[in-house]
């Protein structure tokens, strides 16, 4: 009979990647044991889950499906509403009920290598439960592609029994390759142990088990654990220390070692095994000398202690003086699979993460390899003949590229690693420009890379849109490669509108991208002045970043590269003065606004030596940086199109292709109606309603027919009742012809319904046309559901480029240190910054304390006017800044965030209304410019959803004076900057997640469309 090993998944997580890398390396287990597998699906992205853990039942009970074990069996229980602590404890419960087989427990992301658990099934085999209660293996980590063995932490019983492994007396347990029997769960009553605070479970878990059995360890590497990787912050390390205090057992704590080590040798249990791996006893180490050593160290010491001279310095000895009695020799090699046939393929090859486990795998060093062989390694040689990375809708060939394909690659790293990609697209990385070189040649090497293309292109599987980029400029003679990969969208630098239409013949959409820089991202930094006043752009790197100006003769459209590699190196590109930017990627204004004409042709480099020197010398004479138009409008280009975000296009067009979720049945049509809707859009502020922006639109597209008159709509649709009032006589002649018409205004703006339109709470209202009274509906964000996020607020949705672009500039301070960050802010050229309108009249100051409604827009003025610390900068319509309105502006959010990139310590982002729920683009402009968010937020506003305390300044309820004394003072600490980074991780795995994006833009669409539907029902 095999042994039964138990392993609790625990997936809130809406990386399906990881969760089937988890699961994968699971059931691709080999040895004498049967594995069951139970999956807590919990969390906001359950739902999301369900299908696919399904999907995994459905396959563990196909015929056809290969086990290397004895049997696997696999269930899910979806609770939403559960917390991981809660879900494991039910799910450990449940499981340990009865018997006494070892149980473990993972997150998505963590993996078992092989091997691991055929010899945990050798160790049941081999000792009792007496013996053996609970066993730990050691934990690796990858690095650069390489598995790194942890090593084995010394932890003797004694000290985890008396809480001492707290990471500060002594090194903590991790979670990571634990085991433990079901009898001992039961016997220690671990249970409780859930009972205590979240982050000091583990810790009072441990203790539990140690006061009922030894806690034995072992060196196997069992597995790559993302909980093990994950180094908490001081500031969390400093409240779990004192949540420990307030329920340590003793009353003085940093005494417990030393009244340990007075009791007599300190031991730490271990496995030892023979030379073929097998384990052959348990022993116990003597730690006493490690221990004192410690103690002196970390301040636990009292003179009163024996001398470290009468303690023994190593003495190994077996447990109870004799080795483990086994309990069944094993008649099998564990590590050898049932006897099945081993097939050719395997039947998990066609899952996404199953490349991903091969390579974990094949990261493993030598000496670890001769002792986990597993049937996986059969496959392992396909890593190098059919190189297949795969992850996240992303498709790419991994061998083969060079500096040929230099904005191929960069593209393809720059989508990797911003996360998933949109369902019902995906993108194809390959090195066309190699292959395209390759197709006239005859070498083996070119032979070699054309059979590879042939391979690539078979495997790849179809979707809806299939994206990829091509830097060869003869892309057009050769779109039969492209077709043959089923390939229908191709980002190119050389676009035009011959070779549009060329490609369109084809089927295959032309999309421009900016060639890639060699030259890494080099902000401007447009407060110290460069050593050179210009350059030729093809000077090294080095020169052009000490260059005020580069000089572009040839033209920008024949020669995007050069232009595009001095805006990547903060210098101001100087161009002829018949240059055409229309076939660049990014608006033809800023493209005008950021660079310099010259007449190379008839003028002399003397002249323009000297006009340069005079814009220089002009630029260095404004006050603030900021106004400098040139540095301005060249920052905005190193947004949209520096080597940073070469990305973000590809993103937002494969936003636009995600039509997968049209096709579900989120839209029902109501029964009276069989036709689409006919919508007219009122007034400008019809682009301020859901429907008038393209995301919005395209997912009701199957729904709603937008007609260019209100005598043909069925409701005429605004964002403000003002467009009602300001357009009588166009709604008085629609009324006559069209007596059924309707009229509807869904406000996205609170400040505009609690001051200006006559209430916020009334969904029905009266409004006068020429005389005649009508009536329309209003919803908002108080009296609709419209607006009441799930994942991601409301307005980073309305438009395709916003989330490619957070993403984009989160990624700077994904490897950035809390010490870095610190510094950063202690040397920022602005202290703080206000981007908002000056409003001062008392209207502005609206409150509704009933609904915790407060108008923050005359607050917020205030609190800038009353800020006096000297690098206070304050920008917007009735500020002495000089600034245009931001309506006039190319892209007025690209503006905000180039002024302020890298260069402010705390950003305002009051919003210019207080309500629970509304939450605009203001504190994700923050993060992405590298600044504290200065916010005012009640204990219940969602914004505390996304923002931890110590990330943000949160002046709520604070007086303006107060608010603005307290930025003028504040100083930040090393838990700011820790705080700051992780809530800036946990913002851009939010909006890395494509599909919580496309759910969150599908929830808002149907709620739209459901309240258009019961207006009309209701209206019959």
């Amino acid at each position: 009979m095999s042994e039964i090993i138990n392993i609790i998944l625990v997936c809130e997580s809406s990386d399906i990647s990881a969760l089937e890398r988890s699961l994968l390396s699971l059931v691709t287990q080999a040895g004498d044991f049967s594995l069951r597998i139970h999956v807590k699906n919990i969390g906001p992205h359950a739902a999301a889950n369900a299908p696919v853990l399904a999907g995994w039942q459905a396959r563990m009970g196909n015929a056809d499906t290969v086990f290397y074990c004895t049997n696997v069996w696999l269930t899910y229980q979806t609770q939403p509403h559960l917390t991981a602590h809660a879900a494991l404890r039910d799910a450990m419960g449940q499981i340990c009920e009865d018997g006494d087989s070892f149980t473990s427990w993972l997150h998505p992301g963590d993996i078992l290598l092989p091997g691991a658990l055929a010899h945990i099934s050798d160790l049941a085999r081999r000792f009792t439960a007496d013996h053996l209660a609970w066993v730990q293996g050691a934990a690796g980590h990858l690095d650069e592609g390489q598995l790194i063995a942890g090593s084995v932490l010394r932890a003797p019983t004694a000290l985890i029994a008396q809480g001492v492994c707290d990471d500060h007396r002594w090194p903590a347990l991790a979670q990571g390759g634990m085991f433990i029997r079901a009898g001992l769960w039961r016997k220690a009553q671990a249970s409780l142990a859930f009972e205590g605070p979240e982050d000091i479970t583990p810790w009072l878990l441990w203790q539990r088990l140690a006061r009922q059995a030894l806690f034995v360890q072992s060196t196997q590497v069992m597995g790559v654990f993302v909980s093990c990787a994950k180094e908490p912050s001081a500031h969390l390390k400093i409240r779990r220390r004192r949540r420990m205090q307030r329920v340590a057992p003793e009353a003085e704590p940093r005494d417990t070692l030393q009244r340990i080590l007075r009791q007599g040798p300190l031991l730490h249990h271990v496995i030892t095994n023979d030379a073929t791996g097998a384990p052959t006893a348990i022993i116990a180490m003597d730690v006493t000398a490690p221990a004192y050593h410690w103690a002196r160290q970390t301040d636990q010491w009292h003179n009163d202690l024996p001398e470290p001279a009468s303690i023994a310095q190593q003495r190994i000895a077996t447990a109870h003086g004799a080795p483990m009695p086994l309990k069944r020799p094993s008649e099998k090699t564990p590590n050898s699979p049932p006897h099945r046939a081993m097939p050719d393929t395997t039947i998990f090859a066609d899952l996404p993460a199953y490349r991903l486990l091969l390579r974990t795998i094949n990261a493993q060093m030598p000496d670890t390899n001769k002792l986990m062989q597993h049937p996986l390694y059969a496959w392992l040689p396909a890593l190098r003949h059919r190189p297949v990375w795969q992850a996240s809708r992303i498709w790419a060939w991994d061998q083969g590229w060079d500096d040929t394909d230099h904005t191929e690659w960069a593209a393809l790293r720059a989508l990797q690693e911003m996360g998933d990609v949109p369902q019902g697209t995906s993108y194809v990385g390959f090195p066309w420009a190699a292959l395209i070189e390759a197709r006239a040649e005859t070498t083996a090497q070119a032979q070699r890379l054309r059979h590879d293309f042939q391979s690539f292109a078979t495997t790849v599987p179809r979707a809806a849109r299939r994206i990829t980029t091509c830097q060869h400029p003869d892309l057009i003679a050769h779109l039969d490669y492209f077709k043959h990969a089923g390939v229908t969208d191709v980002f190119w630098p050389y676009t035009t509108p011959e070779a549009v239409q060329a490609a369109a013949a084809m089927g295959i959409c032309l999309h421009t991208i900016p060639q890639s820089a060699r030259a890494a991202f080099y902000p401007a930094d447009q407060t110290q002045r460069r050593k050179h006043l210009f350059c030729k752009v093809d000077a090294d790197t080095v020169t052009l970043r000490q260059s005020t100006f580069a000089l572009c003769p040839a033209a920008p459209q024949d020669h995007p590269a050069a232009l595009l590699h001095a805006i990547a190196a903060g210098a101001i590109p100087v161009v002829p003065t018949d240059a055409d930017f229309a076939p660049l990627v990014g608006h033809d204004t800023l493209w005008r606004n950021a660079v310099e004409r010259w007449d190379f042709a008839t003028k002399t480099q003397d002249d323009l030596s000297t006009h340069l020197r005079i814009l220089r010398k002009k630029a260095e004479k404004d006050a603030e940086y900021q106004l400098a138009p040139l540095p301005q409008a060249l920052a905005q280009l190193q947004l949209s199109v520096g080597p940073e975000t070469l990305g973000c296009g590809i993103h937002a067009l494969m936003a636009r292709h995600a039509d997968a979720y049209r096709a579900l049945p989120a839209f029902p049509a109501p029964r009276q109606i069989s036709r689409h809707i006919r919508i007219y859009h009122l007034g400008p502020r019809a682009a301020r309603s859901p429907l008038g922006y393209a995301p919005f639109a395209r997912l009701a597209e199957n729904r709603i027919l937008r007609v260019e008159s209100p005598a043909e709509a069925d409701i005429v649709m605004t964002g403000w009742n003002r467009d009602l009032a300001e357009n009588p006589e166009l709604l008085a002649h629609a009324f006559e012809s069209n007596p059924g018409l309707r009229c509807m205004v869904i406000s996205e703006e609170p400040l505009w319904d609690t001051l200006w339109s006559d209430g916020f709470a009334a969904r029905d209202r009266p409004f006068v046309c020429n005389g005649r009274e009508h009536s329309y509906r209003y919803l908002n964000h108080m009296n609709s559901d419209i607006f009441a996020f799930t994942h991601i607020p409301y307005f980073l949705l309305t438009s395709d480029d916003y989330v490619p672009r957070y993403i984009s500039m989160l990624r700077r301070y994904a490897h950035i240190s809390a010490r870095a960050m610190l510094t950063k802010w202690q040397t920022t050229i602005i202290a703080a910054a206000f981007v908002a309108e000056h409003r001062d009249a008392p209207e502005f100051d609206f409150s509704d304390p009933a609904r915790d409604i407060q108008g923050l827009s005359g607050y917020r003025t205030r609190v800038a006017q009353h800020a006096k610390h000297p690098k206070i900068w304050r920008m917007g319509q009735g500020w002495a800044d000089g600034m245009p309105p931001r309506q006039t502006l190319p892209d007025w959010h690209l503006d905000k965030l180039a002024r302020l990139q890298g260069n402010v310590r705390l950003c305002s982002a009051y919003e210019n209304t207080h309500m629970r729920g509304y939450i605009s683009e203001k504190v994700f402009d923050a993060f992405a410019v590298g600044a504290m968010p200065v916010c005012y937020a009640a204990p219940d506003h969602r914004l505390h959803e996304l923002i931890a305390p110590y990330a943000m300044i949160n002046t709520y309820d604070q007086p303006a004076e107060t608010a603005a004394a307290w930025i003028d003072w504040f100083i930040p600490e090393m838990a700011n900057a820790e705080s700051w980074l992780e809530t800036a991780a946990r913002l851009r795995t939010r909006l890395a997640c494509a599909d919580a994006v496309a759910m969150e833009r599908q929830r808002i669409a149907t709620e739209t469309l459901r309240e258009i539907d019961m207006f009309i029902q209701t209206s019959l």
